[in-house]
């Protein structure tokens, strides 16, 4: 598929009027008569968060949901994320990881990102040092 744009982010900057053509899910070329034209906007790579609390009103430390941010990720530019779940008690990170779904039409989770519950004190900057907890075999099992 050949796609057009007014702009597209190139690794030399921002070119005008170019052509992109794509793959198997890679860009292949820059250069012949487009498929698709888009009349507006940047034609970019998409951006990796690695690090994302929740969006749209879903919080994904707290919801069982994640259908409708994982499908709106993309308006921002994000194609690929990790979900963040901040430093909570062992029990609500370990249910929060079971959250994770397999997949989902929309931005492509890659994992998930865990904050504590085994930080370092000294080093806790806004976590609450209180839900810490030493990283024993079975914590970590868990």
């Amino acid at each position: 598929m050949i796609v057009a744009a007014p702009h597209v982010l190139t690794p030399g900057g921002l070119v005008a009027d170019a052509t992109v053509a794509v793959s198997g899910g890679r860009i292949v070329d820059a250069t012949g008569p487009p498929d698709v034209v888009l009349p507006e906007g940047v034609l970019a790579p998409g951006l990796i968060d690695l690090q994302v609390n929740g969006c749209f009103g879903i919080d994904f430390a707290a919801d069982d949901d994640w259908s409708e941010a994982v499908r709106r990720l993309p308006e921002t530019g994000v194609t690929a994320f990790l979900p963040t779940l901040i430093t909570a008690p062992l029990a609500d990170l370990v249910a929060g990881l079971r959250r994770m779904p397999d997949s989902l039409p929309g931005a492509r989770v890659l994992g998930m990102h865990i904050e504590g519950p085994f930080l370092a004190e000294a080093r806790r900057g806004a976590h609450d040092a209180s839900l810490f907890c030493d990283p024993t075999p079975e914590r970590i099992d868990a």
